[in-house]
């Protein structure tokens, strides 16, 4: 689309301000919830829909880092409340960090005094692929992979049904 034709994007400047505000505030107060009381999952839902919304108006704006880090953020969420990643205070405190560095570029962006965040981005990404890394452990009986994915991994298939077989748990 030639240049003339581009929409304006800044005319929403002020409502994703405002809605990035209230999802600040949300996932905030979700994650102190949380973390004081770990099986009040229903919080990682309210972070997750906050996350959500500022990755999608992140995007649409053309905000690429802030919505790739939001979009990160939702995998580390998504990972806890379905129990293959596990809740330890590193992975709370990636959350908060995150949510810290979110607010903090959201920020930036509505100064229009953009920095560049590229190492910090970076760094977070790191953080939170160590933690999704750290998977609760197995349950005897339970397998990490789905049916799907063990067509044609047959060495992979044995380690799990070792796993449910011998696990302690």
């Amino acid at each position: 689309m030639p240049d003339d034709e581009k929409i304006d994007l800044s005319v929403f400047m002020d409502e994703y301000l405002n809605d990035a505000r209230t999802g600040f505030q949300k996932a905030g107060d979700a994650l102190l919830a949380f973390e004081n009381d770990r099986g009040r999952t229903d919080k990682l839902d309210e972070l997750s829909r906050a996350l959500h919304t500022l990755k999608s108006s992140s995007a649409m704006l053309e905000f690429d880092e802030i919505a790739g880090l939001a979009h990160s953020s939702e995998d580390l969420v998504g990972g806890i409340k379905d129990g293959h990643t596990p809740v330890t205070q590193e992975a709370l405190d990636v959350l908060f960090e995150i949510v810290d560095t979110l607010e903090r570029m959201v920020a930036e962006r509505g100064r229009k005094d953009v920095s560049d965040w590229g190492d910090r981005v970076f760094t977070l990404k790191e953080k939170i692929r160590a933690e999704r890394v750290r998977q609760s452990p197995l349950r005897r009986g339970q397998c990490r992979a789905s049916s799907s994915r063990l067509k044609g991994l047959k060495p992979f298939a044995s380690i799990c049904v070792f796993s449910m077989r011998y696990s302690t748990r």
